[in-house]
């Protein structure tokens, strides 16, 4: 488990990874550290699946995003052939975890 002292210093960490014990334990940790916990939904929105995401870190305070976004980068092929999501989408959510001073 990363220390709170490594967490505390973002204002949006996204949350990514193997469904599971573990993941449910890192998350009910950061609502202990004081970042407001939002779960995405399975299914991505149909023409911006990042739209709900920007939507999101548009907020204020700290937030701590369970996401499915970056996971559909890997799986979407893996299942479909193809992912629903962009490059340039996936980039654009990185460029704007990062301007809320996120990881």
């Amino acid at each position: 488990m990363t220390p709170p002292s490594t967490l505390t210093r973002y204002r949006t960490l996204i949350v990514e990874g193997h469904e599971g014990p573990g993941r449910g334990l890192l998350v009910a940790a950061l609502a202990r550290l004081g970042f407001q916990i939002r779960h995405m939904p399975a299914g991505l929105h149909h023409l911006d699946p990042a739209l709900p995401y920007r939507e999101l870190l548009a907020g204020p305070g700290r937030l701590a995003v369970d996401s499915q976004l970056i996971a559909e980068l890997v799986h979407g092929p893996l299942r479909r052939g193809r992912s629903r999501v962009t490059w340039i989408q996936a980039l654009d959510f990185a460029e704007a975890v990062a301007e809320r001073d996120g990881a």
